[in-house]
Parts: structure tokens; sequence; C-alpha cells
């Protein structure tokens, strides 16, 4: 999961709002920071959203009954109830991080399980 692209923005309006300051803009240096904040808290919520194993699959290319399993063996935390799984977004791609094909609608996904069958 790369948040990369909005860590660097985030950074870059807090510099912004630093510059406008020294400048003597307080008012517009503390409208971009809650810019930066705002954005900051969205992805931190995008990260921390608890997944079904369903949508977990959807975004990693795997199955949900992988990462059911996946789950189930402690390789992931599992942020659900007993008999209702869940993932947190950035605990999935960090133990899902091996490159997935995406399938069309219908393909059978006989390699990403072969794959798994290794682990």
């Amino acid at each position: 999961m790369n948040t990369g692209p909005l860590d660097r923005l985030v950074a870059s309006w807090r510099d912004e709002a630093e510059l406008n300051r020294r400048r003597g803009m307080e008012r517009e240096a503390l409208t971009v920071e809650s810019y930066a904040d705002e954005l900051q808290e969205q992805v931190r919520e995008w990260k921390l959203e608890v997944l079904t194993l369903e949508q977990a699959a959807a975004e990693t290319g795997v199955t949900a009954d992988t990462v059911g399993r996946r789950i189930s063996r402690g390789e992931i935390p599992n942020a659900g109830r007993k008999n209702r799984p869940g993932v947190r977004r950035c605990d999935l791609f960090g133990a899902l991080d091996r490159p997935v094909l995406k399938l069309q609608a219908g393909e059978p996904d006989v390699a990403t399980e072969m794959l798994q069958r290794e682990l």
C-alpha cells in the first residue's frame, strides 16, 4: 500500500504553511495546515478501515478464502469478530505483498491459489 504521494503532499503543504508563517501570513498558514491535517487524517482512516474478506480479496486480487486462511493462521490480525473476520487495510497489504494478477470477471484464480499453497 503506497501512500507515498499523499504523504509527500501533506509534507509539502506543511512546508508551505511554514513559509507563509515566516512571511507573516498566519491566516494563510493556518488554512494550508488545515488541509494537511484533513488529508493526513483521511489517509490514516483509509489505512485503518476494517474490510470484509470479500473487500480484502477485491483489493488484493486473491480470493476471500485465501485472506481467511491467512487470518486463521495468524499471519494477518483479525480486526473483526469470531465467525465474522475482518482485516485492517494496513495489515492486509503488509501480509499479502506478493504481486498478484488481476483477473477478468469469472476467470479462475488458479495461479494465485497455487502460489498460496507454497506458503
